[in-house]
């Protein structure tokens, strides 16, 4: 990756940043460094931490705490939520649950779980919704 400045001026303009998904490892922690990090002009002010120049972004990111609990799973999710493909967010817990480290995957699954199972609620019952996404869950980690 090269870090390019703007083409056609605008000194102080915030551009749109798209959703990572995780199995990208660094660009999503280059993105979750992005969104913390205030005025970061190059790659290198990104990695750098108290003066300590790390290898990775994700080093980074863990430098400055950015990866302690599960905060950053959460806001992950909120973002994700703001479109509506239960399908899309089921695969995300997925992979969350499967490279992300989760501390606590019971809560990330109580917190999420309306939005997790909406599609199958609609199409089956209240009752039968979660345990058809656990299911669709469960298949990502067999393929």
């Amino acid at each position: 990756m090269k870090w390019q400045k703007r083409q056609r001026g605008g000194e102080q303009v915030i551009g749109r940043m798209p959703v990572v998904n995780i199995q990208d490892s660094e660009r999503y922690y280059l993105r979750l460094l992005l969104l913390r990090k205030l005025g970061a002009v190059g790659f290198d002010d990104l990695e750098t931490v108290d003066g300590i120049v790390c290898s990775t972004f994700q080093q980074a990111c863990k430098m400055q705490g950015l990866l302690e609990g599960d905060q950053h799973w959460y806001n992950t999710l909120n973002e994700t939520i703001q479109t509506p493909a239960p399908f899309q967010l089921r695969l995300l817990f997925a992979t969350i649950c499967g490279f992300g480290e989760v501390n606590d995957i019971p809560e990330l699954w109580f917190r999420y779980k309306y939005a997790l199972i909406e599609d199958f609620v609609r199409q089956y019952s209240e009752d039968s919704g979660p345990q058809y996404a656990l299911a669709e869950i469960e298949e990502f980690f067999k393929s």
